[in-house]
């Protein structure tokens, strides 16, 4: 696997400020769910996300963007659900888009312990998320049933499915799971 042995380093942009936007890319596009995280990106830079935060990490000294992540804070249940309780999800956050740049997929790793840059980015992400919040509150994905890769992902980093949704499925970490 080929490995990053420089730093990462992880800040808070605008969209102003991340010009790569204008051309991020997570991929080819031989799965749907890599056009899906980029229309994303794209309302976000176009101001229809106004309420959200961007997260980019760079590796040093290049600067390269190796991933992002775009956030919502005290946004609420996503879903509607029986078994969603609308005051247990008030000031749950939202994560719309982790993703890994075009040029940082395929398996990298992160120094000698070769942790995987998916695996760095949702932990930067989530110290993030509990820093910004005063400690972690309920944390949602959804996630289109293809993207396995993110599912795993999900799992490993403590995130549940509580059921099964559609068109895409909720991914749920609750703050006693850490």
């Amino acid at each position: 696997m080929p490995r990053i042995e420089g730093e990462l380093w992880t800040t808070t942009e605008t969209p102003e400020q991340c010009v790569e936007l204008a051309s991020f890319s997570c991929g080819d596009k031989r799965h749907g769910h890599e056009a899906t995280v980029e229309r994303i990106v794209g309302y976000y830079r176009d101001g229809e996300i106004p309420a959200a935060t961007l997260r980019v990490t760079r590796e040093a000294p290049s600067g390269g963007l190796v991933g992002l992540s775009i956030l919502t804070f005290r946004a609420g249940p996503i879903i509607r659900h029986r078994l969603i309780s609308e005051a247990e999800y008030e000031n749950a956050t939202y994560v719309h888009v982790l993703a890994l740049s075009a040029n940082y997929r395929g398996g990298f790793t992160y120094k000698s312990d070769d942790t995987l840059l998916s695996d760095f980015l949702i932990t930067e992400t989530l110290g993030y998320i509990n820093e910004h919040e005063d400690g972690m509150p309920i944390v949602q994905a959804l996630i289109e049933p293809g993207n396995e890769r993110s599912r795993e992902m999900c799992f490993r980093n403590g995130f549940e499915q509580p059921f099964v949704t559609s068109p895409d499925l909720l991914y749920v970490l609750h703050p006693d799971a850490e």
